[in-house]
């Protein structure tokens, strides 16, 4: 995985090569498909949404088996960072392309409703979830935006209690900057105004704690979450090791999980 273009100390970029390096290895062995599908036109497509993309982590990771790429994010400084970095990550179609947005708010900007952003066969949010006002309905939200047979997947972290004297989840896509959890009539939390478009800001906890939503999330919470969204055939897995977060003074043992659910086709 590029890393050079993220401004982060040594020990994030471990835990983001930990996370993220081997991702679709990682998902295929969950069950997510990554054969391209025939569309209505006879072409072959494989399109992911990267939400909460940040700069761009999970899409330079999956881009190379993608026919188009979106991403969205809140920040506008990461959205400019993310479509300045993905001019030299190339897809078997065009650019990756991101966007600033809000797809699981109660009301969705009519700029993301067109057909561009809707029909993806991979939707995949890396470290968002807890951060949803709602995430039952962040689910439905974005399950909507799937093909039928479409696939939602979360990446997550466990927390290990009695070592967190400090939060940081380092999107490196995502967290540092605003969380994606501005409270709408539905869809986030408060934004805090603790957030910045870098992913090397140290968070004391009880700055961040009031914009954690869903606390102490599980695969089987997630599990629970995708199938009242409506999404099938849902598994998970954590992942063999545990990662230390440092912190100024502190730090935190979390262990990364991933869970996927598909949208019941229409036939």
């Amino acid at each position: 995985m590029q890393m050079a273009s993220l401004d982060m100390p040594d020990w994030m970029s471990a835990v983001l090569h930990s996370v993220y390096d081997g991702l679709q290895a990682r998902l295929e062995r969950l069950g997510v498909s990554f054969e391209p599908k025939v569309s209505g036109d006879g072409k072959k497509e494989m399109r992911l949404l990267d939400y909460a993309c940040g700069s761009g982590v999970i899409t330079r990771e999956l881009a190379s088996s993608m026919t188009s790429v979106v991403g969205i994010d809140l920040s506008s400084a990461n959205v400019d960072r993310y479509n300045a970095d993905m001019a030299a990550v190339h897809t078997a179609g065009a650019a990756p392309r991101a966007y600033v947005g809000d797809l699981v708010s109660g009301d969705v900007d009519p700029s993301l409703q067109g057909p561009e952003f809707f029909n993806f066969d991979l939707i995949v949010v890396g470290l968002a979830f807890h951060h949803f006002y709602d995430a039952e309905h962040a689910a439905k939200a974005l399950t909507d935006r799937l093909r039928p047979g479409g696939e939602l997947v979360a990446i997550e972290f466990r927390r290990h209690h009695g070592s967190d004297q400090a939060h940081h989840l380092p999107h490196g896509h995502g967290h540092g900057h605003n969380h994606h959890h501005r409270q709408p009539a539905q869809g986030h939390a408060d934004e805090d105004g603790h957030g910045t478009s870098s992913p090397s800001v140290y968070v004391r906890m009880e700055d961040v704690e009031p914009t954690i939503k869903t606390h102490d999330l599980t695969g089987d919470t997630v599990v629970s979450i995708f199938t009242g969204a409506g999404l099938k055939d849902c598994a998970w897995a954590e992942y063999d090791d545990t990662v230390k977060m440092h912190f100024g003074g502190g730090e935190q043992l979390v262990t990364p999980f991933v869970v996927r659910g598909r949208k019941p086709s229409s036939d």
